[in-house]
């Protein structure tokens, strides 16, 4: 193939489309697209230069893209915001190292359930409360499923 490409969602302002693409350079990107002119905006590729455009975060309050996300050897969030920085930084220092992802969340975003994973434990679920800043945790994937029987990677 020689092209890649499909609609990621549209642009709050409902004229533009984030499209990934891998049109004329080797890894798939996060572009912009104008619906009606066709005029292209490259919006982000892997910093690293090593895989393609993973995913994206959108505020469902502001509708703004507030992140970038890229797998490679480990997944790689790329905050967009002051505010989703200083929140990710929190939470790497309130959570068990490992990967964190963001599940399903209030229409305000004021509470979120955040999952954080790694090669050696299966991973647990936290509802964080933005306006508390405060994280509780639910449960544990897996818990019958011992960390000693789990390779570090």
């Amino acid at each position: 193939f020689e092209e890649n490409c499909g609609p990621v969602r549209f642009h709050k302002d409902g004229k533009r489309v984030y499209m990934r693409s891998n049109k004329g350079v080797d890894l798939s990107r996060l572009l912009l697209v104008d619906v009606e002119s066709g005029e292209v905006e490259a919006i982000e590729s892997d910093p690293e230069g090593e895989v393609d455009f993973g995913g994206a975060w959108f505020s469902d309050v502001t509708e703004e893209l507030v992140a970038t996300v890229y797998t490679g050897d480990r997944v790689r969030i790329y905050p967009r915001t002051e505010a989703l920085e200083r929140e990710l930084q929190w939470l790497r220092t309130e959570l068990p190292d490992g990967e964190i992802s963001y599940q399903s969340g209030t229409e305000d975003e004021s509470a979120q359930i955040v999952v954080v994973g790694s090669d050696i434990n299966p991973g647990a679920v936290y509802l964080y409360d933005r306006n508390q800043r405060t994280l509780d945790k639910l449960y544990d994937s897996r818990p019958e499923l011992p960390s000693d029987h789990l390779a570090p990677m």
